[in-house]
């Protein structure tokens, strides 16, 4: 394996002159007191061999490859600390990590964007303002909705009074997005659909549309009262899905009503609160083992079919990971089996640090 030396002097002249003829790498450390302190780094490969120079040594440290991204040292004379990043380790790290994700199996933009519409119940709806000052201006409500079985499309309920109703009637073009359960950013998950919609006369299908609304929104009495109406998407322009950074596309119409909804995900917020709450020490090892970086924390928050997305956090910033299960899951028991198997194969993490 390889092994890092870190030899600290206080002499910069001298420094630089041994590292001329020895060809080690310099680092300036920042001690806890405030003083600056260089490092001569020396990797070496399969040996034995020290780093042998005629400078004050204060401490030297070996670390493991792969193990190791830190080395810490402690002056003897001034009783500071001071901390080196294997610089290597940590692009050994990123690489991985970056392979990993890149070939991390999801679902399809089309299977997720239609998942996110059908266990939402809520959304913003977008229309153009018919009246006042702000006529032919966007205006922006937050409605209930159920998503049709068949294709998808958003089925509404909407008041006589509602500022989006006369927009509707006047202008059937809207816009619905809906974030995942749990979104609190620009890294978690929305989609909008564009289309046209509009209000349904049929006293047979407004019944079944009705059926429908009740089935997503139990406690919707409201929607017997004569000032509430049915609306119904009839046309699907466009469907954008945004799944956090880095993965964002636009889905055709048709491609988005013919995909299936992924069945997992309605357990996503029982599952990721018992294993945060429960054994939140297990999600940073699953993001070691399978991707190669370690992490300072990790929590899921969603669960699909094929795998876990987690939220790690590195040295202040946020991210997240997409962490595909050993084997597809058909059901919620299938997801428990898989996290323990996760959690089994990753073990051995836990046992190296």
């Amino acid at each position: 394996s390889d092994h890092l030396a870190t030899t600290t002097t206080r002499r910069t002249t001298r420094r630089c002159m041994m590292l001329r003829s020895c060809g080690r790498k310099v680092v300036t450390l920042r001690t806890t007191g405030g003083a600056a302190y260089h490092a001569c780094l020396l990797v070496r490969r399969n040996t034995n061999s020290t780093c042998n120079t005629n400078t004050n040594t204060n401490t030297i440290a070996t670390v493991s490859r792969g193990m190791a991204c830190r080395a810490r040292a402690k002056s003897e004379e001034a009783g500071e600390e001071v901390e080196v990043e294997d610089a290597q380790v940590r692009k050994e790290e990123e690489a991985s990590f970056e392979k990993h994700q890149s070939k991390a199996e999801r679902l399809t933009f089309a299977q997720e964007g239609r998942t996110l519409l059908d266990i939402g119940t809520f959304g913003v709806i977008s229309t153009m303002s018919a009246r006042g000052k702000s006529r032919g201006f966007p205006n922006g409500s937050i409605v209930g909705y159920a998503a049709r079985e068949d294709t998808g499309l958003p089925i509404f309920a909407f008041s006589t009074l509602s500022s989006h109703t006369h927009d509707i009637d006047a202008d059937p073009r809207f816009s619905l997005t809906v974030t995942a359960p749990g979104f609190r950013g620009a890294s978690d998950a929305r989609v909008t659909i564009t289309g046209t919609a509009y209000k349904v006369t049929d006293e047979e299908k407004k019944t079944d549309l009705k059926r429908h609304y009740k089935a997503k929104h139990p406690n919707a009495f409201w929607v017997d009262f004569g000032d509430f109406a049915m609306y119904e998407a009839t046309e699907l322009v466009g469907v954008r899905l945004v799944g956090g950074f880095a993965r964002a596309g636009s889905i055709k119409a048709e491609e988005f009503m013919n995909a299936e909804v992924d069945d997992i995900v309605q357990y996503s917020e029982a599952i990721c609160g018992h294993m945060n709450d429960d054994h939140n020490e297990q999600i940073p090892l699953y993001v070691k083992f399978y991707t190669g970086m370690s992490v300072d924390s990790a929590k899921m928050v969603s669960v699909d079919s094929l795998g876990m997305n987690v939220e790690a956090s590195k040295k202040g910033q946020r991210f997240k990971v997409r962490l595909p299960y050993p084997e597809p899951a058909k059901d919620r028991k299938g997801v428990k089996d898989q996290i323990v198997a996760m959690s089994r194969a990753s073990a051995v993490v836990a046992d190296q640090q």
